[in-house]
């Protein structure tokens, strides 16, 4: 690096261009200054690229190669949105990424300056993010290290991305370099684990940062150590977030440890699109009407965060921590019904066709069961059933389950760790919890049908209630979602319950689910949701099965 003295100042010159000014930060990556582009007279950002050991050169050239193509693309499909990179350098056997300097503050240092930001404004910012991400893997690019401190926000409001190119060479130099310090609590599971991120590893990065906005920290604490930290993002679960209110739901999709069940693109921004609407809807004392927070055409406006652009810190409301109140079944709500908003059967691996490999012989049921040809698949001209065709077991019919004795063939007794009990098919088993560390979740191997059981100890009165506030918020964002009949009192063993049916799709198959939800005590609430094909819904297997489910299911003791 070239030093120059003039008039008593010693600068520093870089590739002798790059006149470097102050030192932004430093870290186990490299440091980070602010600097002039000399030859144009301009302020420019530069960074250092550190790694361990010395690149070869064919691996530089790789490297060099790939970064300025992504930052070229980039620009061209996000111009203003990301930071530019304009030039890679070469001092001493060190790259060196010069940037666009960017006069904006870091959200994390906003963050800790100012606390949490409410739910309509947190996802105003998580819309911005995702404007850039997609346009980016619609690209091919993967940005794989999305976090706070990556996050601009211009005076006037206006969100920038920076840190394309940074990971760029995880997929280059292999284990030569390292996470960046700071990324591991903002990583998703399968970055943890040492494999290369995609567009899905993006997405649990941006639910990271939402969370962040609105808990004031991330999802997961910083261990002390990186390998700790990284052990815990990809082994445990993700703490629940307290202050996300309307939020939330984008947030557990978005932070599903399996990236196959992971919200996609399209999932997010139905969720966070209205968030934004909803927001805006109760907030018009701010001046910024409905139309104004949205266009039309679904891009988040950038014209600054209230009518005038009076700037970010004064635009920002920020929250007082409060924590919500209980809505009645609300965390079981929530968890179990969700599950639908990303991949309602948690299927995955095999998606064999539609099976009815559960038993044929017969239960007591209050129901009539449609008559089925042969082969057991249900006849297309059925029609929709009344309430009085739905699944209602009476108390003696339940009573009659209270024993593995009593649980029929071709079913077995399962004592869950959740502390319930409930009789599923032969060969069935546990494949993992509702992908919020509640529930379980039951499927036989190459079966597409899901039982679900989820858990609550806030179950609140009325479920009937409950499922009509969630309906509200998620029907819009599942994909082809129809209610079937209305969401109904059901008697269920002497216990407050409702049941909530719809249909909707998945993987080009169309499903059908029931949701009870019930209140056993004040501390104790459950449902218990049945999803198969529509087409599979009036078979005597299926229709035996839920009934099983319902009259063998006991609570906690």
């Amino acid at each position: 690096m070239t030093m120059v003295t003039t008039q008593g100042t010693t600068w520093q010159f870089l590739a002798g261009r790059y006149r470097l000014i102050d030192l932004i930060g430093e870290g186990a990556n490299g440091s980070a200054w602010r600097a002039e582009d000399v030859e144009l007279g301009r302020p420019v950002a530069v960074n250092e690229l550190r790694f361990d050991g010395e690149l070869d050169e064919r691996t530089k050239r790789r490297l060099v190669a790939r970064m300025l193509r992504e930052a070229e693309v980039m620009a061209l499909v996000c111009p203003d949105r990301v930071v530019t990179v304009i030039d890679i350098a070469e001092e001493e056997k060190r790259l060196w990424m010069v940037t666009e300097l960017v006069e904006a503050r870091r959200l994390d240092e906003l963050l800790s300056e100012r606390g949490p930001l409410d739910s309509g404004h947190a996802a105003r910012i998580g819309l911005e993010l995702l404007d850039v991400l997609g346009a980016a893997h619609r690209e091919g690019i993967t940005h794989g290290d999305v976090r706070p401190s990556h996050v601009l926000v211009r005076g006037d409001g206006r969100i920038a991305l920076s840190g394309f190119g940074l990971t760029v060479a995880d997929g280059v130099l292999s284990s030569a370099t390292r996470m960046p310090a700071g990324s591991a609590c903002f990583a998703s599971p399968e970055r943890a684990r040492g494999d290369r991120p995609g567009p899905a590893s993006d997405l649990w990065s941006l639910g990271a940062v939402l969370y962040a906005m609105v808990e004031g920290r991330p999802p997961y604490r910083d261990h002390g150590s990186l390998d700790a930290t990284l052990a815990a993002v990809a082994r445990e679960p993700v703490r629940a977030p307290l202050h996300a209110g309307p939020l939330e739901l984008a947030i557990n999709a978005l932070l599903r440890k399996d990236p196959v069940e992971r919200a996609d693109e399209t999932v997010a921004r139905r969720a966070l699109d209205r968030v934004v609407t909803e927001s805006a809807v109760g907030t018009a004392d701010s001046g910024e009407s409905v139309s104004a927070a949205r266009s039309r055409s679904g891009k988040v406006v950038r014209r600054g965060w209230l009518a005038g652009g009076t700037g970010f810190l004064r635009g920002l409301r920020y929250r007082v921590r409060q924590r919500p109140k209980a809505v009645t079944l609300g965390a079981v709500a929530v968890l179990t019904v969700f599950g639908a908003l990303v991949a309602v059967l948690q299927l995955t691996g095999d998606n064999a066709g539609p099976s009815a490999s559960g038993p044929a012989t017969a239960f007591p049921t209050s129901f009539p069961l449609p008559a089925t040809p042969a082969g057991g698949s249900s006849h297309s001209g059925l029609p929709s059933p009344s309430s009085s065709q739905s699944v209602s077991l009476s108390s003696s019919q339940s009573a009659s389950a209270d024993s593995s004795s009593s649980v029929p063939s071709g079913f077995v007794l399962d004592s869950d760790p959740m502390g319930f009990s409930i009789a599923i098919p032969d060969g069935w088993k546990r494949i993992g919890d509702n992908g919020f560390s509640t529930g379980s979740t039951f499927a036989g191997t190459g079966d597409p049908r899901r039982l679900l059981v989820d858990v609550t100890k806030d179950p609140g009165t009325d479920p009937v209630v409950a499922w009509q506030q969630l309906e509200a918020r998620v029907m819009d964002t599942i994909p082809g979602y129809q209610r079937i009949g209305d969401i109904r009192v059901a008697e269920y063993r002497g216990w407050q319950a409702a049941d909530w049916e719809w249909t909707f799709d998945f993987k080009g198959i169309r499903y059908r689910s029931l949701d009870r939800g019930f209140v056993v005590d004040s501390t104790h609430g459950y449902a218990i949701k049945w999803s198969v094909p529509e087409s599979e819904w009036y078979t005597e297997a299926n229709q035996s099965a839920l009934a099983v489910f319902l009259s063998s299911f006991q609570p906690v003791r």
